[in-house]
């Protein structure tokens, strides 16, 4: 109970804890969502690190630390961030699809382009109200799915307007997750490398792998914007991601559309090809041990 009081003062007060188990308790009774979250992905890490050969008992035990505490940041923040059912990776996507798609109007239709912009600029709309908590009428639901059905074919490639899991999460809420890239909860990140370097017995690996869980290989990502990240940064930054799509969720469906956008992440040069290809072997591994 003692350390229990100590936890809420120190998140009152932004302090520093004085032990990793005090810090770990702390986490666990004042963020359990978050916790769990990070233990999920521990575990998933864990499948993936007999993978990596040259990564030395340290480095393994330092990346597990940092994906168990990896938003321990939190503790620091007041609230949590809000929920979205597509996040910024998400929507970056589909808006850039969208670009593509206008891109191809005014080359093919250059005389109906207003008219497809239109089209264009109320799917947008339509997509930010709900995906920032805006309920879905009928006529909603019916004007996604419309949207849905509609693709062009751009260079040989099928480029839709929506896509399947694009629809699902935002008629259904099945891919609800915290949109973290919004200030201030990007604050998160150093909040977290803080309370860990505070401890003597954290390694500092595990602290710089938790500077770098929302980093991307293209600089689009933060806090730092850098564009180099160590593979086992990048396996922390994919099952990271992996996990707040499915939530440990074991519906097919959901793993296959988290499995999609990091596919997307690759294409766009913000991860490398092989993070996946670990990622995926990792869910029909067992546990190595660290």
């Amino acid at each position: 109970m003692r350390v229990m009081h100590r936890a809420l003062q120190l998140e009152a007060e932004g302090g520093t804890y004085r032990s990793l188990g005090e810090l770990e308790h702390a986490f666990v009774r004042l963020r359990p969502e978050w916790a769990l979250h990070g233990r999920r992905v521990a575990v998933l890490l864990e499948s993936a690190l007999g993978r990596l050969r040259r990564l030395s008992l340290r480095q393994g035990r330092a990346l597990l630390l940092a994906a168990r505490l990896h938003d321990v940041g939190y503790l620091g923040l007041p609230g949590s961030p809000p929920k979205v059912r597509l996040d910024a990776e998400r929507m970056g996507a589909l808006r850039a699809r969208l670009l593509r798609i206008r891109a191809y109007w005014m080359e093919q239709d250059p005389g109906q382009i207003e008219a497809h912009l239109q089209e264009l600029g109320r799917l947008w709309v339509l997509v930010n109200r709900i995906n920032l908590g805006g309920g879905v009428g009928e006529s909603d639901r019916r004007e996604l799915e419309r949207y849905a059905e509609r693709c062009v074919s751009v260079s040989g490639q099928a480029v839709a307007y929506l896509d399947f899991g694009e629809l699902q999460a935002l008629l259904s809420g099945s891919g609800v997750c915290y949109e973290e890239a919004a200030p201030p909860w990007r604050a998160h990140v150093s909040e977290g490398v803080r309370l860990l370097e505070a401890i003597e017995e954290v390694p500092s690996e595990a602290c710089q792998y938790v500077a770098w869980h929302h980093e991307r290989l293209d600089g689009s990502g933060f806090p730092a914007g850098i564009r180099e990240l160590p593979l086992p940064a990048q396996l922390l930054v994919a099952a990271d991601m992996f996990d707040s799509y499915t939530s440990g969720s074991l519906d097919p469906a959901r793993q296959v559309e988290a499995l999609r956008m990091l596919e997307h992440m690759v294409r766009a040069g913000r991860l490398e090809s092989v993070v996946l290809e670990h990622l995926m072997a990792a869910l029909q591994a067992p546990p190595a041990v660290f």
